[in-house]
């Protein structure tokens, strides 16, 4: 299967830039946010700011790069091993270089974001337009928890590892993939489900039924090496549960602590999706601002997200709609979901579906652009405020 190129000049170059002025633009408003909910005679500088950008799992990040898995510990056991190692890690290495860690977390979600604009573009293209592309890149953008691409979190660079994997499993270039594949192991649980669009493209690519219909089984080989092959994707799950070990004697202590303390695990996403419902819209357990907060946008995202995958049908190829549909099971399949939106955040498929209707009816990106970027303003000055967005 031959794959077309696609030659832009300085094209790559130009979205890298745009979005790092994107983000930039982002830490404005965030510290705008700030100057007006601080106090009188409160001042606003770069620690204020700083400061201001790390809530919830941020810290812990923090904790990690700065102190090992060996060192984070809470209540005198090492809670943090849930948290996946290539982001504390690079936080690790990079603050050799910087001094304030909290810098080095953000300068690294900024430059992966940025990079991964890069990626998300290259894909799009080799399929569809340049104004899809550039559809999919700003509803990603705009989309209203994607302020978490700025923040000490994963979602920059997960972005970025997702978004090159797919790039290089769409161009045939496997050995690239599963170097990808490794990374997004180490970075969060997700990255396993990047195996799903390799193993679709390598079943369209080689066909096995076709094998069996003509007898004709000389790609067998390939399709059984290359498929082989991308186990060594999970190289970064292995190192993951070495660290595990190296700290706790137990390679799947992880899985202790997210069910025994972050109170995590997994389920049928028809349970998830029951109690995202019940406390967002009938049970008294919570107040409307907990509500507002955490529980309605959580439901609400599964429905579009619902809503976008039947659209999306017969529109992508297979490989990205089997791996939209693998990770929104995957995120709608927690017994305690906190953070799908941002979590969502990362979907590129999604992203592209909005992209290529955006194409096909010009007044949709305009639109969801206005009404994200509205939702996000107001989402990022709850986070802000340390309301429950996670």
């Amino acid at each position: 299967m031959k794959v077309k190129k696609i030659q832009i000049k300085n094209v790559y170059l130009q979205i890298f830039l745009a979005a790092l002025a994107f983000r930039i633009f982002m830490y404005l408003v965030s510290a705008l946010v700030m100057a007006f909910q601080a106090g009188e005679g409160a001042s606003l500088g770069l620690e204020e700011f700083l400061a201001g950008w790390c809530k919830w799992d941020a810290n812990h990040y923090i904790n990690i790069a700065t102190n090992g898995y060996t060192g984070a510990i809470e209540d005198g056991q090492h809670l943090f091993l849930v948290f996946f190692p290539l982001y504390p890690y690079l936080m690790s290495f990079l603050h050799l270089i910087f001094s304030d860690i909290r810098m080095v977390g953000m300068l690294i979600s900024t430059l992966a974001y940025a990079g991964g604009c890069v990626y998300m573009y290259r894909l799009v293209r080799l399929d569809y337009s340049e104004k899809t592309a550039w559809n999919s890149i700003i509803l990603l953008s705009l989309f209203p928890f994607s302020f978490f691409y700025g923040g000490i979190m994963t979602e920059g660079v997960f972005f970025l590892i997702s978004a090159a994997m797919l790039y290089y499993i769409r161009v045939h270039k496997w050995w690239a993939a599963i170097g990808f594949g490794i990374l997004a192991t180490m970075a969060r649980m997700q990255g396993v489900l990047l195996a799903v669009p390799a193993a679709i493209e390598l079943l369209i690519l080689y066909d096995p039924i076709k094998m069996v219909k003509t007898k004709d089984f000389s790609n067998l080989k390939y399709l059984l090496g290359r498929g082989f092959s991308f186990l060594l994707m999970f190289l970064g799950t292995a190192f993951y549960m070495l660290i595990n070990w190296k700290v706790e004697g137990d390679p799947l202590r992880f899985l202790y602590y997210q069910k025994n303390h972050w109170s995590q695990g997994a389920c049928l996403p028809t349970k998830t999706i029951s109690y995202l419902f019940d406390y967002a819209f009938f049970s008294d357990n919570y107040d409307l601002r907990t509500r507002i907060s955490l529980w309605i946008p959580q439901a609400v995202l599964f429905i579009i997200s619902i809503v976008i995958l039947l659209y999306g049908i017969r529109k992508i190829r297979a490989l990205h709609m089997g791996y939209a549909i693998a990770y929104v099971c995957m995120t709608f399949s927690a017994t305690w979901l906190l953070s799908a939106g941002r979590y969502l955040s990362c979907c590129i498929p999604l992203f592209l579906i909005l992209g290529i209707a955006g194409e096909r009816r010009k007044w949709i990106t305009p639109i969801l652009a206005l009404v994200f970027a509205m939702i996000q303003m107001v989402y990022l000055t709850g986070f802000m405020n340390y309301m429950q967005i996670m």
